[in-house]
């Protein structure tokens, strides 16, 4: 059988795209892929994906958890970031997402907006910067 009938039989299962992968873990892996349905046509050469879908999945099932949970599981991000290790999950990152949405603590948004500075920071800037907070950082309400 070709390649183009069992394309037709199965449609894109199989393909994946990496970034999507690392980005949305299993929710993608577990979703059909229908990431380059709806992408404006000028926007195919780019590499854009529609990934509105997943990240409406992804947050749902994330599950529900509490503030101790979530920083220490920001903690270890940063930890990690900082020594060149990845010891968070994208899953657990998900869930931490899903609490940030819902969270008035001032410890857990303290701890978050070092963690999103992950795109601007290098891990020596990161240390350098917030390093003595996260050293000290005591987990809490």
């Amino acid at each position: 059988m070709g390649k183009e009938k069992l394309r037709e039989l199965f449609g894109n299962v199989g393909d994946i795209i990496p970034e999507l992968e690392s980005m949305f873990g299993n929710t993608y892996l577990d979703s059909p892929d229908r990431t380059k349905e709806g992408v404006w046509p000028e926007l195919n050469a780019t590499g854009a994906c529609k990934i509105n879908y997943l990240i409406d999945k992804v947050t749902k099932e994330a599950v529900e958890t509490d503030c101790h949970f979530n920083q220490t599981t920001v903690l270890s991000f940063l930890n990690g970031y900082i020594t060149n290790q990845d010891l968070v999950s994208t899953n657990d990152w998900w869930v931490v997402i899903k609490h940030m949405d819902k969270c008035f603590s001032s410890k857990c948004k303290e701890l978050y907006e070092i963690a999103c500075k992950d795109k601007y920071l290098t891990p020596e800037q990161m240390f350098e910067t917030y390093g003595e907070i996260i050293e000290k950082f005591k987990i809490g309400g």
